[in-house]
């Protein structure tokens, strides 16, 4: 199941543990964000578990473990 329009549950999971808890506000501007830029946007990061590798050895977890951040990847000139 999609977690939002434009963007599926598997590519928001989190590739360690494959759960899936992105925060509802978060997705909805991301959602805006990719209709203002009418073109598709590919994550290579999204939820990450706080046992996900990038996240263990902090002494805070970042936005990802609350499901508040992506990584986009940028190809091109747009």
């Amino acid at each position: 199941m999609d977690q939002s329009e434009h963007f599926s549950r598997v590519e928001l999971a989190c590739k360690h543990t494959g759960l899936c808890e992105m925060d509802e506000e978060f997705m909805a501007v991301l959602e805006d964000i990719r209709r203002i830029y009418d073109k598709p946007m590919r994550l290579s990061s999204a939820y990450r578990d706080k046992t996900h590798p990038a996240e263990v050895n902090k002494k805070t977890t970042g936005m990802h473990t609350m499901g508040r951040a992506v990584d986009i990847l940028v190809m091109g000139a747009d």
